[in-house]
């Protein structure tokens, strides 16, 4: 478990952090909760109610760094290459013969850094089979090229984490790491219409649980001393892949984008969900914020 610092002992003034407090809360800024680390420890952590630390919470697309993480794991383990191609995991689809050439040519990495070949995401709310609108939506330009944010492709590294590993996820994730972290027992992901685990959004987790996941990355891929995740796979996560900023707007988010995390300025980098789910990494700080919101 995290240890709990004053504030000041680590560099921090605890006025800065009661300043924070007061802002969101003068512009009713709905948040759930947050955390904030430096060097490994706890300075500061608050909880709005009825959200208690004890409360499991939805982390929408922060979801995509866990489904990044695990494809490290299979990556540390030799069981699959970031150039591999993704119809190679879904034999069957070549068997049915509609597959375009810009699908087949596709490799794990594209997905990781959201440049499949597709202009938008491939399944609706509506549909049974994510995979099989994956496999018959018609690409745009070939993978590899250009940033467009596409959760389908998360989906699908999701499917083959679980396909090569015989388990779902977080069960997966929890054998083979998280339960080395102490993370919650009970995490879990929301289930896809076939079954799979919903890897693009649907991660329930504490607020704590995805500050261990911010701290590893931090600590290039070591825990309590223990190499965990290889700092390689870490350093190529955290480091631009492509660009996702082709207009040159003035975007705090737009600093380009690794493996399934979003790039800041000056070396920092983020996992981000929907509705303001955060895990800020600034490493020249040593330092991690994190928070649960509904804005």
């Amino acid at each position: 478990m995290f240890i709990k610092e004053i504030p000041e002992k680590l560099g921090v003034q605890s006025e800065k952090i009661i300043n924070y407090i007061n802002y969101m809360e003068k512009y009713n800024n709905c948040m759930h909760s947050f955390m904030l680390l430096r060097h490994n420890k706890i300075i500061a952590e608050g909880y709005w109610k009825p959200f208690t630390k004890n409360t499991k919470h939805r982390m929408y697309s922060i979801t995509k760094t866990f489904v990044s993480t695990a494809i490290g794991l299979l990556y540390d383990e030799g069981m699959l290459s970031l150039e591999d191609k993704i119809i190679n995991f879904f034999p069957e689809r070549v068997e049915k013969k509609r597959v375009h050439p810009y699908v087949t040519e596709m490799t794990i990495r594209d997905l990781l850094i959201m440049a499949t070949p597709f202009s938008q995401q491939t399944y609706k709310g509506s549909d049974m089979d994510w995979i099989d609108t994956f496999f018959t939506s018609s690409p745009s330009h070939p993978a590899g090229t250009i940033f467009n944010y596409d959760t389908s492709g998360t989906y699908i590294l999701n499917v083959i984490v679980e396909r090569m590993t015989g388990k779902l996820l977080m069960d997966y994730m929890y054998d083979r790491l998280l339960r080395h972290m102490n993370f919650s027992k009970d995490i879990k992901c929301i289930k896809s219409p076939e079954g799979h685990s919903w890897g693009g959004s649907g991660l329930i987790a504490k607020t704590i649980d995805v500050a261990k996941l911010a701290t590893l990355y931090l600590n290039k891929g070591k825990w309590n001393g223990k190499q965990l995740l290889s700092e390689k796979y870490i350093s190529e996560a955290t480091k631009k892949q492509i660009d996702n900023n082709p207009n040159g707007e003035n975007n705090i988010y737009n600093a380009g984008y690794g493996f399934q995390i979003w790039l800041l300025p000056n070396g920092d980098y983020s996992f981000i969900g929907m509705g303001n789910q955060l895990a800020i990494c600034l490493p020249r700080k040593d330092m991690v914020f994190v928070c649960t919101a509904d804005s």
